[in-house]
């Protein structure tokens, strides 16, 4: 399996753990998609983030622990 990094702007009034829940949902429906076509795909969710860009705050990601 190749690797693909999937990078999404999202400009919002939201507390960012409840974005990071999205995004985590959104790649979960990406993984059933493809298998869906009968491909294989894995998705990991310890390595999806949410990065603050106003004051850089990181939320989720076990890489920036």
């Amino acid at each position: 399996m190749q690797q693909y990094t999937i990078t999404i702007t999202v400009y919002a009034d939201a507390d960012p753990s409840e974005i990071l829940e999205y995004a985590i949902e959104s790649g979960e429906d990406i993984v059933r998609r493809i298998e869906d076509c009968g491909d294989s795909a894995e998705f990991l969710e310890e390595e999806v983030a949410v990065v603050c860009e106003d004051n850089g705050e990181v939320y989720g990601g076990d890489q920036y622990d």
